[in-house]
């Protein structure tokens, strides 16, 4: 991670008999703190080229921490909440791993907003259950 950037390098491998290409996709599981979140939320992904059987690529995925912040309506601040940023890495949502885990010693101010708009008038929908990723 340079400065607030995360970047994972993945190497991806044709291990059909036909060429194809690949999109690898890298997912981010918010820690679960004072603000409601989704399980995972896509951060970046990358596609290959049209690899020939048994080629390989490797592709770059970079995002900014700041993506990720949340808006708290207490404070009317975008915030990144302290805890374990779980990185999650797959060729799409329902089939990936975790491949690193950025985690962050205290809570981070990414931007004062201001409430000029009101209160709006209907609530943002929570899942009633959170899955729970396990770090070890």
């Amino acid at each position: 991670m340079e400065e607030n950037k995360v970047r994972v390098t993945v190497t991806v491998t044709n291990t059909g008999a036909r060429a194809g290409k690949e999109v690898a996709q890298l997912y981010v599981s918010v820690p679960c703190g004072a603000l409601p979140q989704p399980y995972q939320t896509l951060a970046a992904f990358s596609k290959t080229k049209e690899l020939t059987p048994g080629e390989s690529e490797t592709l770059a995925l970079c995002f900014a921490m700041e993506e990720l912040a949340s808006f708290d309506e207490e404070s009317c601040c975008a915030v990144l909440e302290k805890g374990n940023y779980v990185l999650h890495l797959g060729a799409d949502s329902r089939s990936t791993s975790v491949c690193a885990v950025v985690r962050l010693e205290e809570d981070v101010l990414v931007q004062h907003l201001h409430d000029a708009g009101g209160k709006p008038d209907f609530a943002d929908w929570q899942p009633e259950h959170r899955k729970t990723v396990h770090v070890r």
